[in-house]
């Protein structure tokens, strides 16, 4: 795909981004929803603190997954898109070359 469209690239970087700041900040809710519950376990704090820990991380990991998806959606249309036009270009030179 050497004549690729050039946002294709940017598009491929920014879902991959996108999908690991999900991931991020999914981990970066576990952990103070975690903190938060031990730090403060003995002041009138309840579990529910590291479950919103957990919730937010389960949230992250789906985001993370449907963005991943997208991302091969993409390249797969991209690959199909690729195949057609190198078989539309070898039928036209076919055509063109009667010998």
């Amino acid at each position: 795909m050497d004549n690729q469209h050039p946002y294709t690239h940017w598009t491929i970087k920014a879902l991959r981004i996108l999908g690991n700041i999900f991931l991020l900040g999914g981990i970066i809710f576990l952990t103070k929803g975690v903190a938060i519950y031990f730090i403060l376990h003995n002041r009138n704090s309840s579990i529910e603190n590291a479950l919103i820990g957990i919730v937010g991380l389960l949230v992250a990991l789906i985001s993370f997954n449907i963005i991943h998806q997208w991302r091969q959606k993409y390249l797969q249309h991209l690959n199909d898109l690729a195949t057609r036009m190198e078989k539309s270009r070898l039928r036209h030179e076919e055509n063109e070359d009667p010998n």
